[in-house]
């Protein structure tokens, strides 16, 4: 939407701003934050090449800054990045800046590796592009961290709480009158069907299988 790139726009022109107060942070690993250069880049996938471009490339690697909280949306977004990177061949690391974290390093997969898992998500974009899919990236996450710890029976009460929201006045991830509409009768948490939701299960695990969370929300707090 316009006002989701009017506010894309304005975070990218506070980023150099916002990275200058981290310079001390790292320590003797810090970055040369101010050194940044933009990168174009074009990753050759079955059938299309991806075409992108990174706007913090350091000496030692790729920076990743967000200054709110790592919940789904945020994770995936990083980790979109990551596989990029990674899929260029790259061998220097993603350093991540996010809020209330200590900045650490994520190593690159192996470039073909990398490659295999954007053309899969690519795929599964196209495919939600004819037909909406039982997903949302905040819900998903939270599903996916409980469904992979050792508690996974608490995976759809956080996940339906964070989708369909709570009786504290804020508004559910799946409330969206667009989402309504779009997942009439394939809603996984409104419309009591397992199938649909073992769908939602099964796409949680396919998009977010692999991506670094270190640094994220943790499980319950999404």
């Amino acid at each position: 939407s316009a006002a989701g790139r009017a506010g894309r726009d304005h975070g990218l022109r506070q980023q150099p701003r916002l990275q200058r107060r981290f310079v001390h942070v790292a320590g003797a690993q810090r970055f040369e934050y101010l050194l940044a250069q933009a990168m174009a880049w074009r990753i050759p996938l079955p059938g299309r090449d991806l075409v992108g471009s990174f706007a913090n490339v350091h000496a030692r690697g790729l920076l990743q800054f967000r200054p709110g909280k790592a919940h789904g949306r945020v994770v995936l977004d990083l980790g979109l990045d990551w596989l990029a990177w990674s899929a260029l061949g790259e061998a220097r690391p993603v350093r991540r800046l996010l809020a209330g974290e200590p900045p650490h390093d994520v190593a690159p997969l192996p470039q073909a590796q990398a490659i295999a898992r954007l053309a899969d998500l690519v795929a599964l974009a196209d495919q939600a592009a004819q037909q909406a899919l039982p997903f949302l990236p905040k819900s998903g996450w939270v599903w996916f961290q409980h469904a992979t710890s050792d508690k996974p029976e608490k995976s759809e009460p956080a996940a339906r709480a964070l989708w369909c929201g709570g009786g504290s006045g804020f508004a559910g991830e799946g409330d969206d009158p667009w989402v309504k509409l779009a997942l009439r009768g394939q809603d996984p948490f409104v419309d009591g069907d397992a199938g649909t939701l073992q769908h939602f299960d099964e796409l949680c695990d396919r998009i977010f299988r692999g991506l670094p969370a270190q640094g994220a929300t943790g499980v319950g707090d999404d």
